[in-house]
């Protein structure tokens, strides 16, 4: 009897699942997709709590970041649609949107106030011959020119020839290279009425790899490259050197065994720069090298990361701090006596470091978990991270979901989050982020 009340039990525990099952058809895979998303914030949850156990004296506090929602517009940067060939800027009063033609290139400074529109000089208006010129024009965040020029090829085959605008918009710097064999450099400075005067060049035959970095304020920039000799090889001998933007040679360093594969970071007055290398051609970048405004060597470590997003300078009290994000790590450095102030494993729970940014006397990170729903990527919780001069450590939780992107413009922090549909959002923080 007892065996026969047990499969009647089962019988009708079968039945009444497939009930369930036909009328929550639709609902079945949402339940099964938010019970992952409680897990995976669950997961975040206890990650903060760890990090917060861990870092800072505000163990149990999530407080929410403020924000105010502005215009794109008023964060003062030009916005280049892509997908639709169009510039979108403003100029204080409205809206500007300028389209450009099939046979124009644009390049934007790295702050995003300034650009450059290029194109191929030809002999006259219905002749397409080229004459391996370039007709460039220079303008800043509110379409006004500040100047105009035609300037030659640097004239290589099967070459990459890109011009890049200070950040101050006094001038541009061109760089093209061969690939695997030479490399050329021209700097030009706007004079008064919209001229264009050139301040320097240099060629090299025998070098590859070439990369730049220039600093922020448009002082000096940076060469990266490998040179090429026949009779040895050179070929792990990384050359490094500083210049300033008028065209002179500060210093030239060689390192061994440093195999650099994207551009460097500088520091806003270029005393400092920084670079992920791998040992050798075939492995991961995963150490990080710091050298200070004479070239000498400040920092070189293996920080158990997997290669390297983003890395911000700031000097505190006469001394460098740098916040080095990896893909897998960050970490806070101080580096007089490379002293690690903060050391956070983000491998373990699948987390993302999404931005990073150094405001006033703080270190500032984001910290997101992606959620994967249908094959699209989903942001269920982001967090903002301070880390202060006095030691307190702060978090806060950001309350718009999406992808969420820090910037700092004018020493002003705003926030941009990527919705799902890849629509973009921007928040002034109105939190006080600084001490």
């Amino acid at each position: 009897m007892k065996y026969t009340i047990i499969l009647l039990i089962r019988v009708y525990g079968i039945l009444l699942f497939s009930i369930i099952s036909c009328n929550t058809k639709s609902v079945k895979t949402d339940s099964f997709e938010k019970a992952i998303a409680f897990d995976t914030a669950s997961r975040l949850n206890n990650l903060w709590n760890d990090f917060t156990r861990k870092y800072g004296e505000n163990k149990a506090e999530q407080a929410e970041l403020l924000l105010e929602p502005i215009e794109r517009e008023l964060i003062n940067q030009i916005y280049f649609n892509q997908q639709f060939s169009k510039l979108e800027m403003f100029d204080g009063n409205h809206k500007i949107v300028r389209t450009l033609q099939p046979d124009e290139m644009v390049y934007l400074s790295q702050n995003q106030k300034y650009f450059i529109i290029e194109k191929n000089a030809h002999m006259d208006s219905t002749d397409k011959i080229s004459i391996k010129k370039y007709n460039i024009e220079l303008f800043d965040n509110a379409n006004h020119r500040i100047g105009l020029a035609q300037l030659d090829y640097l004239d290589s085959d099967e070459e990459e020839d890109k011009l890049i605008p200070f950040n101050d918009g006094s001038g541009i710097l061109q760089k093209a290279f061969r690939f695997g064999s030479s490399f050329a450099y021209k700097i030009y400075r706007v004079t008064g009425k919209g001229q264009w005067k050139q301040t320097g060049s240099f060629l090299n035959e025998h070098a590859y790899g070439s990369l730049t970095g220039l600093s922020t304020d448009s002082g000096f920039f940076f060469l990266l490259y490998y040179e090429t000799n026949e009779n040895t090889d050179t070929s792990n001998i990384l050359t490094i050197e500083k210049w300033t933007v008028n065209g002179s040679l500060l210093w030239r360093k060689k390192l061994n065994n440093k195999i650099v594969s994207q551009d460097p970071f500088i520091s806003e007055s270029g005393d400092l720069i920084g670079f992920a290398y791998a040992a050798t051609k075939s492995a991961y970048a995963n150490q990080f090298c710091i050298l200070d405004q004479n070239g000498q060597i400040l920092m070189d470590k293996n920080w158990d990361s997997i290669g390297y997003d983003a890395c911000s300078f700031k000097k505190i009290r006469n001394d460098w701090w740098v916040l080095i994000q990896g893909r897998t790590s960050l970490q806070i450095v101080e580096l007089k006596s490379l002293k690690q102030l903060i050391a956070f494993q983000s491998s373990k729970v699948n987390n993302e470091i999404l931005a990073s940014d150094n405001i006033k006397s703080s270190m500032v990170f984001i910290l997101s978990e992606p959620l994967y729903i249908k094959n699209r990527k989903k942001y269920v919780k982001s967090n903002l991270c301070v880390y202060g001069m006095n030691g307190v450590k702060k978090c806060y939780h950001i309350p718009i979901e999406g992808k969420p992107k820090l910037k700092l413009i004018d020493t002003i922090p705003y926030l941009e989050i990527e919705s799902d549909n890849s629509d973009f959002k921007y928040f002034k923080i109105k939190t006080p982020l600084y001490e």
